[in-house]
């Protein structure tokens, strides 16, 4: 929780991977809080780049957790 949060729900809202369409989590309404629906976009970003975030991580689905390959991939996209 807190401001890297709402950072990160600021950048999936923008990289069109929607926290939400409406209320809290929505584009200009981003919170500090890491809840389902957070976690499902951040998924949702995982696995539309299998091959720079799933693949060097070891896993086949999206988790969630917005680790090391995530970080670096979304880095790269938001320069």
């Amino acid at each position: 929780m807190g401001d890297d949060v709402m950072a990160l729900q600021k950048t999936l809202n923008c990289l069109g991977f929607t926290v939400t369409a409406s209320g809290p989590g929505s584009a200009g309404n981003e919170t500090r809080a890491y809840l389902g629906l957070t976690l499902n976009a951040v998924a949702a970003f995982q696995e539309a780049y299998p091959n720079d975030i799933l693949v060097p991580a070891g896993l086949t689905a999206g988790t969630g957790v917005f680790g090391p390959f995530s970080q670096k991939k979304a880095a790269e996209l938001t320069k």
